[in-house]
């Protein structure tokens, strides 16, 4: 033997030795097994629990510094780019220099377009060129970088443009210094807690289970006794827990068991009077095949005496001696196989009369064969007689039936096949033969799910308890081992006096419907699990888009409001409608998604369809001017003065498509009309038909359908598109057309100009029916300015607070930050405030539990103003927030004016449209 060989045996015999005393030292106790369980769960859950939440830790402190580096980089950028412009390299270097102090920043640095450091954090780095392959690569971007994301640091490059043109990138990164010192400091947290739970799990596991086992060894002890025989002992049944009540029921079971050996002794001896007068025929007979006694039914069954018969064998029973011989071969074989038989036989009597008869027969010890075997017999010429004269009735029919397409039978009152139509061998693979020779082989090959309903079906139409005509699809299990599915339909078979006879019944195989059932269930699930991640993805980008975008905004309104020189109040202007048109992108592509997963809701409110036009054609009237271009409004005289439909789907509808006239027209000018038609849709409701024509470019009449596919221009396949936009206009006009009940229709030639019609489907407003609101009626601004208010602003994004802060201070409000929900929370209890801003998505407390919890404050303080200021602008987010207690709501990004009348109207205490 090999050393490798004698040392591998070593090791195996130590790993047995280790194993069998892990094993005994396990499971020799329950005690033990109960505590060290308890400790490895507790050990297992604890240190899973600790990895997650470190890993969760790591995972937001690195989005978290991505997000500083991201917003570090825009405010350099932002800063830097009046001093890059007018090429002060020292007023640059002390923008640079004044980032120095803030937390885990490695460096910053602004560039030129070709790469020269014109400011840095370290002086020594001015002047020089960047020279490594990602900073060079930057350079050829046009839009923000991230130059590095990992672990270590956090590197990002936001460009410095003006009017198209990069004149410069900014760029910070930061380290993770902090995150390693706080992911140290959660880890040794973790440790000491699982520690402790271990510990405390362990002992309190040790003090139960030592509770619990003492209670089992008492039950043992008393199971001993009675397992010796005796019944007089009983457990200490005390205890009020489970273990007392096992013993209570351990003591109960043990009177029972006494109670029924007294039983079963007086039943025995009531049975030997039963088979003394029982009505079938009894024969017993010894293990040499000889007849040993018999009652008296069976001697008046065969017409004998027990002295003809006994001592003598059962040959004397059968018509001749080669039945005799077949019978018997028959019943030692069954015998031998399982102790006993069932056979329907046909015999005779002492004088030689036919009897049949449905013999049964057991052994009396089935172990051993020696000790005999007792014969049962029950007349049933009657019924065979009857079974005849059926068997002849059927087979007139047989002919006919033997040839359906579908799989047809006849079930008798007892459960056996009377009849099965060849073709039920086409669809299983199961001769008819078989069905009839085996009763029970239809169930057996019923699919295991549908088994329990298909049995209770037959139990219930056999027993008469299912009076009519029945239908229900089930599966089965072909020979080949295919899944067939079949429509079965039944009806039960009773005599004239009511008495159920079976069931006949008739299954057509469906198998392929089944199949295309099943695969349009399926195409409708993944669609509308498709549509639902649709949903998701775009709340969750509509959110994370409008989060930025209001620091944004409100940076340049800030900075429209400064005393600024004219040229850089254009520059504003242009960067705040470049903001404005990409809010309209993002509500364009959440409007083209709710009509297309029919998720959008009309409100009918009474409007006037003429002013409606009016007033959407006069939003236009400047850019027309810009342009030169002519604007005529008809309006048909006949035209109801005012109707109930979705004022706001209406005026959408009209700004889309006059703003495409406006857009693609150069010369000439713009048509609107306003029409009902004659013919009405239905009483007290109209159609009314708009028009709007323009003169601009046309459209090519190969290409009119796809205008109003979603992402698509009449130019959009070329490279010299002229006009802009993402192409969703048309598509979601027409889709809000067919909500209102109506139909889009175009009229276009190439370089003539184009004509869009459009019908709605509005209801006439009933007499006294309150006209529709009119601004000038009620939105009367006062004549002097209010006084400011002490505002409560909940913002967990620092340039958000810097950004609303500056709004509302430019408002002449007084304002108070709360960076956190808790924050906010806590300042609401401690001060006195006009109005809450409250944001939804913040740390530690998020802004709708912040508003439950201030609602539930004492008065004045419960009752004062929120408002949410949130990105989430989804269908239904609105409606959440005034849910949870808000007065009103405003979607960012904030807008200067929309917020001063949302003020204006909490003052007034008048609602409107953003409030609740």
């Amino acid at each position: 033997m090999t050393a490798f060989a004698h040392a591998r045996n070593l090791t195996t015999r130590a790993w047995r030795t280790v194993s069998r005393a892990i094993e005994a030292f396990w499971f020799r106790s329950v005690r033990r097994q109960l505590v060290l369980g308890v400790a490895l769960v507790h050990a297992v859950f604890m240190t899973l629990f600790i990895v997650d939440l470190t890993q969760r830790q790591r995972d937001f402190l690195h989005r978290e510094s991505i997000s500083r580096a991201e917003a570090l980089a825009h405010v350099l950028a932002v800063n830097s780019l009046t001093w890059a412009l007018s090429g002060d390299y020292v007023g640059l270097g002390e923008n640079v220099s004044a980032l120095g102090g803030f937390p885990d920043l490695e460096y910053a640095m602004v560039l030129d377009p070709d790469g020269r450091v014109l400011a840095h954090t370290n002086p020594a780095q001015v002047g020089r060129y960047v020279s490594d392959e990602p900073s060079r690569a930057m350079l050829t971007r046009d839009g923000p970088v991230r130059l590095a994301v990992d672990g270590r640091i956090v590197d990002i490059a936001v460009p410095m443009a003006l009017s198209g043109s990069t004149i410069g990138w900014a760029r910070v990164a930061l380290n993770n210094n902090g995150q390693r010192v706080e992911l140290a400091q959660v880890t040794r947290n973790g440790l000491f807690y699982t520690l402790l739970a271990i510990l405390i799990g362990t002992a309190l596991a040790l003090v139960i289970a030592r509770r619990l086992t003492s209670g089992i060894t008492g039950l043992m002890a008393v199971s001993a006794q009675v397992q010796r025989g005796r019944r007089d002992v009983r457990a200490n049944a005390e205890r009020r827990d489970e273990i007392g009540s096992l013993a209570r029921d351990f003591n109960t079971m043990i009177a029972a068991v006494a109670e029924s050996e007294n039983v079963l002794a007086a039943s025995l001896e009531w049975k030997r009077t039963i088979l003394d007068t029982s009505a079938a025929g009894i024969m017993a007979v010894d293990g040499a095949g000889t007849i040993s006694e018999i009652n008296a039914t069976f001697a008046e069954m065969f017409a004998c005496s027990p002295g003809d018969i006994l001592g003598r064998d059962t040959r004397m029973l059968h018509p001749n001696r080669r039945e005799f011989l077949r019978v018997q071969e028959m019943v030692d074989r069954r015998l031998r196989a399982s102790g006993t038989f069932d056979l329907e036989l046909n015999l005779a009597t002492a004088a030689g009369k036919p009897i049949w008869c449905r013999v049964t027969g057991r052994r009396v010890d089935p172990a051993d064969a020696h000790r005999g075997t007792i014969w049962l017999f029950v007349d049933v010429t009657t019924r065979k007689q009857a079974e005849t004269a059926l068997r002849q009735s059927e087979e007139r029919f047989r002919s006919i039936a033997n040839f359906t397409f579908d799989w047809e039978y006849w079930q008798g009152a007892d459960g056996r096949w009377l009849w099965v139509s060849p073709s039920c061998q086409r669809v299983t693979g199961y001769a008819a033969e078989e069905f009839l020779a085996d009763k029970d082989l239809f169930l057996r090959i019923v699919h295991p799910d549908d088994l329990p309903g298909v049995a209770d079906h037959m139990e219930k139409t056999l027993s008469g308890q299912a009076p009519g005509p029945c239908s229900f699809d089930y599966r089965i299990h072909a020979r080949s081992g295919e899944v067939v599915w079949f429509n079965h339909c039944c009806r039960p078979i009773t005599d004239a006096a009511g008495n159920p006879l079976g069931r006949r019944g008739c299954m057509r195989e469906v198998t392929e419907a089944k199949r295309a059932q099943a695969e349009l269930l399926a195409a409708k699930e993944h669609a509308e699990a498709a549509s639902a991640a649709k949903d998701h993805f775009l709340a969750i980008m509509s959110h994370e888009i409008r989060t930025p975008l209001n620091g944004i905004m409100g940076m340049l309104q800030l900075l429209r409001d400064a005393d600024l020189p004219a040229d850089q109040k254009a520059f504003v202007s242009i960067a705040l409608d470049s903001a404005d048109k990409l809010l309209t992108i993002l509500s364009d592509i959440l409007d083209i998604t709710r009509i297309q997963s029919g998720r959008v809701q009309l409100c009918a409110t009474p409007t006037r369809p003429g002013r409606v036009l009016s007033a959407v054609a006069e939003l236009f009237r400047n850019q027309l001017r810009q342009k030169n271009l002519g604007l005529s409004i008809e309006i048909d005289p006949a035209t109801p003065d005012c109707v109930l439909c979705d004022e706001g789907r209406l005026r959408q509808i009209l700004f889309n498509l006059i703003g495409n006239a406006v857009k693609f027209t150069k010369a000439g000018g713009l048509s609107l009309g306003l029409c009902p038609l004659p013919i009405a849709p239905g009483p007290g409701r109209t159609r009314l038909l708009f028009s709007v024509a323009d003169t601009g470019i046309g459209i090519d009449p190969d290409k009119t359908n796809e205008v109003f596919e979603t992402f698509t221009q009449e130019d959009c396949r070329s490279f010299s598109r002229r006009f802009g936009g993402l192409g969703l206009g048309l598509s979601i006009v027409r889709g809000f057309v067919r909500l209102l009940g109506g139909c889009l229709s175009v009229e276009s030639e190439p370089g003539q100009g184009t004509t869009f019609h459009f019908t709605i489907v509005a209801d006439l407003p009933q007499p006294g029916t309150m006209e529709p609101r009119t601004p000038e009626a009620t939105e009367k601004p006062p004549r002097t300015p209010p006084p400011g208010l002490h505002i409560l602003l909940a913002e967990d994004e620092a340039i958000n607070q810097l950004a609303a802060r500056k709004l509302l201070e430019t408002m002449g409000h007084r304002v108070d930050i709360a960076d956190d929900g808790l924050m906010a929370l806590e300042r609401a209890s401690t001060g006195d405030f006009d109005l809450i801003l409250m944001d939804i998505q913040m740390p530690e407390m998020d802004g709708m539990e912040a508003c439950r919890r201030i609602r539930a404050l004492s008065p004045p303080r419960s009752t004062v103003p929120i408002v949410a200021l949130t990105a989430h602008a989804m269908r239904g987010d609105r409606e959440l927030f005034l849910g949870a207690g808000m007065d009103g709501y405003l979607p960012k990004p904030l807008v200067k004016e929309e917020l001063r009348r949302l003020i204006d109207r909490l003052r007034a205490g008048r609602p409107g449209p953003e409030t609740a």
